[in-house]
């Protein structure tokens, strides 16, 4: 693919917005640190929402009293566990494709203005099952992840970088949207001058995600079409 003028960037993130959330996921996750760190610390009252996976552990393990080398020394580990044992969640979860989502993937791919992307604050690993698990991989050829960050914020000039790296060119950020469904996708997109679609099918409402600042809130993607998301692109280069 060539770049030009019209290249348009569209960032998703994946839990919340293209696949539900399983809430065994999150268990795996409190096991997975229990296994490797010996606690979970305050997860019960943790919100995991918009978050990276580093984030949610060094929150978690810091808040629990452990120091910041302690966790980077055990990270490895429990990227491992838990990739274990997501892989045996995601057999027998109730995961599954949100509405509209293989319906506007599938318009999106089809522009050969797009280039389609990943803005998730999931370690790649994770990422990657996930997505193949569903049969969703073979839309995206770039994405930003959560391994090594602690703040989502740092996510989508990596994930352009990125885009711009495979089509050779410049793609701007008035050129890019995001698609998530936490007010911290917003606040992503919002940082970076980018467009931003927020998706109700998280945790967070619709009169959350308008607060939040997004350019376009719907109640799930069956909502929205190619068009309409594409729309947001169309300003005045920045």
């Amino acid at each position: 693919m060539a770049v030009g003028r019209s290249t348009k960037l569209v960032l998703f993130d994946i839990d919340g917005t293209l696949l539900s959330i399983a809430e065994r996921e999150l268990n795996v996750f409190g096991l997975a640190l229990e296994r490797v760190f010996g606690t979970a610390g305050s997860i019960e009252a943790y919100s995991f929402a918009g978050k990276t996976d580093h984030q949610i552990a060094f929150e978690l393990l810091s808040g629990a009293g452990r120091a910041a080398s302690q966790i980077e020394l055990g990270l490895p580990d429990l990227k491992d566990c838990y990739l274990e044992m997501l892989d045996e969640m995601l057999d027998t979860s109730g995961m599954a494709v949100l509405p509209g989502v293989i319906e506007l993937l599938d318009q999106l791919a089809k522009d050969s203005s797009v280039v389609l992307g990943l803005q998730t604050g999931n370690w790649e690993a994770a990422a990657e099952k996930k997505l193949a698990r569903f049969g969703l991989a073979r839309y995206f050829v770039v994405g930003a992840f959560g391994d090594g960050q602690l703040d989502r914020n740092t996510l989508p000039p990596l994930a352009r970088d990125r885009a711009e790296q495979r089509v050779g060119g410049r793609i701007s950020s008035s050129h890019t949207v995001i698609v998530g469904d936490t007010a911290l996708d917003i606040a992503c997109a919002r940082t970076w001058h980018m467009a931003s679609v927020g998706v109700a099918t998280g945790s967070t409402s619709q009169l959350e995600l308008r607060s939040a600042g997004a350019d376009l809130v719907v109640p799930t993607l069956a909502d929205l079409d190619a068009g309409r998301l594409l729309g947001l692109t169309s300003r005045k280069p920045s």
